[in-house]
């Protein structure tokens, strides 16, 4: 699942992965304008170009990441065979045009100009890349392999931190748009930490959280998470605090899937089975 930047003014707000393969497109009224039939066995991803209005990049199981145009419902460019990889891990740049990071599980992470269809950074690691996310300020590239977080330049590839040590190969990582530096993790026994990525340290944990599988900021409050777990649990919490701010109802599902809308007001959750459910924000507070 995964929310447009652009919000109304593009040909669609929202996309979900169906059943199969399939991609469904949903506008700012909710309503359904067109399913990708993309050819996949299952959706692995979906991400929005943040800088362009249409533009939808689908991974899956066959190890390929496409890029589609949502008002045509065409694909534009797919990834290469040196690209391509099970699953592989993808991440729009925010501030740059067509430019997204794409892992693979032989350790490389490939900054690719979607544009001109051009690598421009090929980056290696010891271990298979398992999440990408970038930072909205910073620009700054988080990647996990294994039980390590490398924190990078995107735009020189230099080194800026490394968290090693953890327990678990993490389940999310999600950058606060609003303040710079600050990264939480999920980890794989299910808590939320949050580290400052300048540096690599921990800085507190979320109180309470024991079952998580995803996290997502709110675009417009600082320091708001909402938090989703194996359990169907649903909250928010003050990341500058680490304490719960509101309890949600519970979810009848695993939660496998969060995400803000682009103006904060509703918040979408996903899980197996169940399909997305969207519970529309008046305000909850943060810092």
């Amino acid at each position: 699942m995964a929310y447009s930047r652009f919000g109304r003014f593009a040909a669609a707000s929202m996309a979900t992965a169906g059943t199969g393969g399939d991609v469904h497109l949903w506008n700012s009224d909710r309503r359904a304008v067109k399913t990708i039939a993309t050819g996949e066995t299952r959706i692995a991803a979906l991400a929005f170009d943040p800088m362009n209005r249409n533009v939808l990049a689908v991974s899956g199981t066959s190890g390929l990441v496409r890029i589609w145009d949502t008002s045509s419902g065409k694909p534009i460019l797919g990834t290469r065979g040196d690209l391509a990889g099970a699953a592989p891990a993808m991440a729009f740049n925010p501030r740059r045009r067509g430019i997204m990071a794409i892992g693979s599980a032989a350790g490389t992470v490939k900054i690719w100009d979607t544009k001109s269809d051009t690598i421009v950074r090929d980056l290696k690691f010891e271990g298979p890349v398992g999440i990408l996310q970038f930072d909205l300020l910073t620009e700054q590239l988080a990647i996990s392999t294994g039980t390590e977080i490398h924190v990078r330049d995107s735009g020189t590839g230099r080194d800026v931190s490394t968290i090693q040590g953890l327990p678990e190969p993490p389940k999310r990582l999600e950058f606060d748009p609003l303040v710079r530096n600050t990264l939480a993790m999920v980890s794989g026994t299910g808590h939320v930490g949050v580290w400052d990525s300048s540096s690599g340290k921990p800085v507190r944990e979320l109180q309470g959280v024991t079952a998580a599988n995803v996290v997502a900021f709110h675009p417009l409050i600082r320091n708001s998470i909402a938090v989703g777990g194996q359990d169907g649990s649903q909250g928010v919490w003050d990341v500058s605090t680490g304490a719960l701010v509101h309890a949600l109802d519970r979810f009848p599902a695993p939660v496998t899937s969060m995400a803000f809308s682009t103006n904060g007001d509703v918040l979408a959750t996903a899980g197996p089975d169940v399909g997305v459910q969207l519970q529309p924000i008046e305000d909850w507070g943060g810092g």
